[in-house]
């Protein structure tokens, strides 16, 4: 998965055309499925009444692992928390890393996993590329 600037977030069901759903903006943002891929797989649940997940679609088509879609779920999860958690002024907020931490421990952390990569998104556990996989922190 790629990061880029900017994460996808819960929107409403009413956007329109340019609708998709949490979990296709998702895999989108890490470069998973390309738009057009996206949109093959929104028709294909359309056209199948809606009985089928959007994301078992992708997995059954080959276009992303079962692993990845774990991951995927995931991270909607923890968006949709985070958007609730939003509207109750009173919830605690979750860091991404231990208070105090510094980059250079975490850095380090990471080369003796031997991952590739270390993710830190605001509001989002740490986690670590390992052979392709991730690692939640």
């Amino acid at each position: 998965m790629t990061d880029s600037p900017t994460p996808p977030t819960p929107a409403a069901a009413d956007e329109g055309e340019d609708f998709q759903p949490l979990l296709g903006r998702i895999a989108l943002h890490h470069e998973l499925i390309t738009k057009d891929q996206l949109a093959w797989a929104l028709r294909e649940q359309s056209r199948e009444g809606g009985m089928r997940k959007l994301g078992d679609i992708l997995v059954v088509s080959g276009l992303i692992t079962e692993r990845q879609l774990e991951q995927l779920i995931l991270e909607q999860q923890q968006l949709v928390a985070q958007q609730h958690s939003a509207r109750e002024p009173a919830a605690a907020q979750k860091t991404s890393a231990s208070i105090g931490a510094g980059i250079d421990e975490l850095l380090q952390m990471a080369v003796e996993q031997r991952a590739s990569d270390l993710h830190l998104h605001s509001g989002s556990p740490m986690r670590l590329r390992i052979h392709g996989d991730f690692l939640t922190v």
